[in-house]
């Protein structure tokens, strides 16, 4: 990936004097060229991933190059605003039904949990663990 002016995928055709010619037609300095890897960070391409750098959103990782993600929305962003989705955290779990007390108290059910330690539930709000809360039947 070239990233001089906007990022863009190409292939290196040569190398000289610590330059790079890409398929572009254009030489770079190493500075402008990242490699693309499958995986950085404990996140891999394929992954489905919350970002958090305006709004939260899911997407899947499309690319990576040196601490940069693209996701299905064709964005960049830096691992900072990346947070894995995991299985279950703090003793709460995926399809686990919990009352949320954030506003009006309601039961749903977890759809989603983030690294970061939030949870999504079935309204599509993200919400901290300070506000969910065990269901016992």
């Amino acid at each position: 990936m070239e990233d001089y002016n906007t990022r863009s995928f190409r292939t290196i055709v040569a190398i000289s004097d610590n330059l790079f010619y890409l398929d572009d037609k254009s030489w770079y300095n190493p500075s402008y060229v990242n490699k693309l890897v499958d995986n950085y960070d404990g996140v891999y391409v394929g992954d489905e991933v919350m970002e958090d750098y305006n709004t939260r959103s899911v997407s899947r990782v499309v690319e990576i190059s040196d601490n940069l993600f693209l996701l299905e929305d064709g964005s960049w962003y830096n691992r900072n605003y990346i947070n894995l989705l995991l299985p279950e955290l703090n003793g709460f779990r995926l399809g686990q039904t919990v009352m949320e007390d954030y506003n009006s108290p309601s039961v749903q059910k977890i759809i989603r949990i983030s690294e970061d330690g939030l949870f999504q539930l079935e309204d599509g709000s993200w919400y901290n663990k300070t506000y969910i809360n065990y269901v016992e039947y």
